[in-house]
């Protein structure tokens, strides 16, 4: 297997069905910084390979920036709909991202920053 790096920064990682971490292959270096995850309903958020399992409670331990918490959707999508995924004064993504990396515009072409910091996701408060 080739070894590849992946980044993973300022994503917001929602699952809402049981038991659905994200998985990470054992060949891949993760570079994971201020991202939010939220998995209600399963018991760990990201598996790294065989051996390397995070739950809610030390996901930040994979990087500086990594939180965990119900991000706070306008109105996220159940199956067959569409979805809003603007944030809702309150969530835990606001003004917790970071700038290195980040586009300078949302994707409603709202400048970034907006408050003291960026936001994590791809539109801002």
């Amino acid at each position: 297997l080739l070894p590849i790096t992946v980044l993973l920064r300022n994503n917001i990682f929602c699952g809402r069905g049981p038991e659905c971490p994200i998985y990470i292959g054992e060949c891949v270096t993760p570079i994971i910084d201020h991202n939010l995850f939220y998995f209600p309903d399963s018991p760990w958020v990201l598996q790294h390979g065989e051996n390397n399992q995070y739950t809610s409670q030390d996901i930040s331990s994979l990087g500086t920036g990594n939180k965990y918490g119900d991000p706070l959707f306008v109105n996220p999508a159940v199956l067959g709909q569409v979805g809003d995924y603007h944030l809702q004064n309150g969530s835990p993504a606001i003004d917790s991202g970071t700038s290195e990396g980040a586009p300078n515009k949302d994707l409603d072409k709202k400048s970034r920053p907006q408050g003291k910091g960026y936001d994590i996701g791809c539109y801002e408060k």
